[in-house]
């Protein structure tokens, strides 16, 4: 057994260690590195958790909540969890015999499954990485804690019935094995009776047998490991079929003892009527089993054959539930698939007592995932009552990935040359406006120590004499811009048609005006969209109380980005007036824009946000209107110099403290373009401290 570095516990484990923003970026980067895949989807969407192969699901998460370094490592941990699911779990051959469990009320076996299967991953993630059982730890520990804290002392004959408690005590000891150090473990086995526990043992033996595909740190092999599922579910299912002719056994004997004395025994044996009239009498097996677990939908036939092996009565627990130890498995499983299979012991009888499979304790750590991040998400700001409810499917998309402006290269590239002739002489405008302001603010100062230029007599008089170099200077002129740009396009529906093509022609006569100088620019659009997951997340919402201040996604192109070149942009900056879609949530899309502001080594950054309206999307919260002001006064509060830009229409004056309006380009090129100079050399003399808190009231920008 490897030696697992503990992290104690102590009260340095409730110390606020970072936002809930900064603990889905370093969860999504732990997931992409452990699954090998840069690209695996890690969603934090809704109340869920769980992966299906292809997505890590993971609750929303508030952005701006303080996250304690316990509750970083839980999550984290079921997040490791859930990865190692995505290497090793086959779900496309294991998604029928759920369907067919939870179709025929199996719940045990469903449960006993999962359970033998967490063990069986979290095993090979042990020799895949050294360090997963210390990452799993915590999160392990909650679900412990959980039981023994809460559960068993309000029921504790819940550890008397392997029904209830086996799949959770499987997962307790087979973490033991793997060496998680948390005394929980060993303190929740204790509480299992002598039988129970050594029953838990061989089952643990066997799921340590099985294959999990993984020959070395970072080396899986995935077809071993996907086999290794399926004989994971085989070994559930011969673990629960044992489990329930030990009832049946059970029942049956508790019959005979209430018989008339009419010869029940020899009746049961291959008819089981008066079996079935018994049990009508009382309604319940008999002590001992889980068949007192009667509201379950789900049923296993027991035929009045007798075992069919591997059973030496009603009182011994299994010698083995090695793969060599079949029990009635001479078909394949995978071939007994229909509804009418009998899987309670393989009888084929007619007129048979049925007994139903148990709903056991749930021995899955997505419980404790969620209870951890609902206290995530209570200990938010006050002031920030703003949850979005799938903050991981926001997407950013560069022009150079846009499938869509690759398609259409050409015609993109045909609109900003069109949209370029419209505007030739407000072009010229922009040019001038923009080389005046610099000009004046341009500083001239001497280089010396130079190779040509005019001789510094008065410096190098010495080195003159003797000949030597670099005596020279030159004048130099620098503009003091050290200042990054950013402009955020609303494409709403709303903006489609005139509005669109004005913005469009107001990034490009900046960008083209700014082209010369070098100024970084980036130009981005967002609207609002529904993806897969979040839709699926929401029908899969169980509370419905209002949460969630967005309810859909943002895309955000970037049309072009700070490090590009003007002349390798045309035809995305081209692709703007046709972009018009869903809905603008302004207050989310400009916090995205300003954190890649944010960035930037340039001192000074400015942005643009071009809109034609209010915010408008889904909201249950709807405090859309107030988010979008605390957004831009957040902007201000980091330094940044944010502008509303109203494209025909004034309601940017609602939400920024500076703002102006654009009615065309004309009129942009003759009054406003200067002033966006100016913003880039930061001429309005503004006191930075006032800048930094917000102080400054809000005045129209002109």
């Amino acid at each position: 057994m490897r030696k697992v570095t503990y992290i104690p516990e102590s009260g340095d484990l409730n110390a606020e260690v970072m936002t809930g923003d900064e603990l889905m970026d370093a969860t999504t980067t732990v997931v992409r590195t452990i699954a090998r895949d840069h690209d695996t989807n890690v969603t934090f969407a809704g109340e869920g958790a769980a992966t299906d192969g292809d997505s890590v699901i993971l609750p929303t998460i508030d952005g701006t909540a303080k996250v304690t370094r316990r509750q970083a490592l839980v999550v984290g941990g079921y997040a490791n969890h859930e990865t190692l699911h995505k290497l090793m779990t086959d779900f496309d051959r294991l998604k029928p015999r759920m369907r067919r469990w939870h179709r025929e009320g199996r719940h045990l076996t469903k449960a006993m499954a999962n359970a033998i299967e967490d063990v069986r991953i979290e095993h090979g993630g042990q020799v895949l990485y050294n360090g997963m059982p210390k990452a799993i730890d915590k999160t392990s520990r909650e679900v412990n804690r959980e039981f023994i804290d809460n559960i068993y002392p309000q029921d504790k004959s819940v550890v008397e019935d392997f029904g209830k408690i086996g799949p959770v005590a499987v997962t307790w000891e087979g973490r033991r094995r793997l060496g998680y150090p948390d005394a929980s473990l060993t303190e929740a086995l204790d509480l299992l009776p002598k039988d129970i526990r050594k029953q838990v043992e061989k089952i643990v033996d066997a799921t340590m047998a099985l294959d999990h595909g993984v020959s070395g740190m970072g080396q899986v092999n995935r077809t071993k490991a996907f086999d290794g599922s399926i004989e994971a579910a085989k070994l559930a299912e011969r673990v629960v079929r044992q489990h329930m002719n030990k009832l049946r056994k059970q029942q049956q004997q508790g019959q005979e003892t209430k018989g008339d004395g009419q010869g029940n025994g020899q009746q049961g044996k291959g008819q089981g009527d008066d079996a079935n009239q018994c049990s009508g009498d009382d309604g319940q097996p008999t002590q001992g089993g889980d068949g007192d677990d009667v509201g379950s939908t789900g049923r296993v036939r027991v035929s009045g054959d007798g075992d069919t092996g591997g059973e030496q009565g009603e009182q011994q627990t299994p010698t083995s539930y090695s793969n060599s130890q079949e029990i009635d498995e001479q078909q394949s499983e995978d071939d007994r698939d229909s509804d009418s299979d009998n899987r309670g012991a393989g009888g084929e009888g007619t007129g048979d007592e049925e007994i139903t499979e148990p709903q056991p304790l749930n021995a899955e750590l997505d419980q404790v995932i969620k209870q951890v991040s609902a206290e995530i998400n209570a200990n938010r700001p006050k002031s920030s009552p703003y949850i979005v409810f799938a903050p991981s499917e926001d997407q950013v998309v560069h022009w150079r990935d846009d499938k869509r402006i690759k398609k259409h290269t050409k015609h993109f590239a045909e609109s900003y040359a069109e949209l370029k002739k419209m505007m030739s002489s407000q072009l010229g405008t922009c040019r001038r406006k923009l080389e005046r302001v610099l000009t004046a603010m341009a500083q001239t100062y001497w280089e010396n120590g130079k190779r040509s230029g005019r001789l510094d007599v008065r410096r190098n008089a010495a080195r003159i004499v003797q000949f030597g170099g670099n005596v020279f200077r030159r004048r130099t002129e620098e503009a003091s811009i050290n200042s990054a740009l950013s402009i955020l396009i609303d494409l709403s529906g709303s903006m489609s048609g005139d509005k669109l093509q004005l913005s469009a022609q107001a990034s490009i006569a900046i960008a083209e005006a700014l082209e010369p100088v070098g100024v970084p620019l980036e130009v981005s659009g967002h609207h609002t969209m529904l993806t897969t997951k979040t839709s699926q997340a929401h029908h899969q919402r169980t509370n419905f109380d209002p949460t969630y201040g967005r309810l859909q996604n943002i895309k955000m192109p970037i049309f072009k980005g700070f490090e590009d070149s003007l002349s390798i942009c045309r035809s995305a900056m081209g692709a703007i007036p046709y972009y018009a879609y869903g809905a603008n949530a302004d207050g989310d899309a400009i916090m995205m824009a300003a954190k890649r502001l944010l960035d930037r080594r340039e001192e000074r950054k400015v942005l643009l946000v071009l809109s034609d309206g209010s915010p408008a999307y889904s909201s249950e919260t709807k405090c859309e209107h107030q988010h979008t002001r605390d957004c831009v006064e957040w902007c201000r509060a980091n330094g940044i110099r944010i502008v509303g830009l109203g494209i025909l229409d004034d309601s940017v004056r609602r939400y920024y403290p500076e703002y102006i309006v654009i009615n065309n380009i004309a009129e942009f090129a003759s009054t406003y373009v200067d002033q966006v100079a100016k913003l880039l050399v930061d001429t309005d003399g503004r006191d930075s401290e006032l800048m930094q808190t917000s102080v400054r009231k809000g005045t129209k920008f002109a």
